[in-house]
């Protein structure tokens, strides 16, 4: 019984505690609108691209180095050596050169997506343009709106 007194007795107090504040603030106004550069967002993807690329090529000089490294312990090997360790040696070569291949084409392909985002970007933005002028008309003028996009 205490309890429930007890926690009856709370909630009443979280309840009246938001009425017993001052009063509310104003909601603070919506931001403006910013104008950002059309194509700006294309050559923020295309920089990202060509970063993720010389990651790609990173990876690609890797697998190459996992290659000729086992290329040159396969020479030190000797013929005379087991079989399963030559084995090792050479899966261990060809997944080297796997790796530098697939990481060389994906980052190659990266590379060309993210300049061509990015010169499409930069056109873009130069090219779109607004203009307002003057139109002379026979019995007055005019006023002349343009856009590019």
């Amino acid at each position: 019984m205490i309890l429930r007194q007890l926690s009856a007795a709370s909630l009443v107090l979280s309840l009246s505690a938001p009425a017993a504040a001052a009063d509310p603030a104003p909601p603070e106004p919506a931001p403006a609108p910013s104008r950002a550069e059309p194509g700006r967002p294309m050559a923020i993807a295309g920089s990202v691209l060509i970063m993720a690329s010389a990651a790609g090529y990173v990876a690609m000089a890797v697998g190459l180095g996992i290659g000729s490294n086992a290329d040159a312990e396969l020479g030190s090997l000797g013929s005379s050596d087991d079989i399963a360790r030559r084995r090792e040696v050479m899966d261990r070569g060809q997944l080297g050169n796997r790796l530098a291949l697939g990481a060389g084409l994906a980052s190659a392909a990266l590379m060309a997506t993210g300049i061509a985002l990015v010169v499409v970007g930069r056109r873009k933005a130069r090219e779109s343009t607004a203009t307002v002028g003057w139109l002379p008309l026979e019995r007055g003028a005019g006023l002349q709106l343009g856009a590019r996009f």
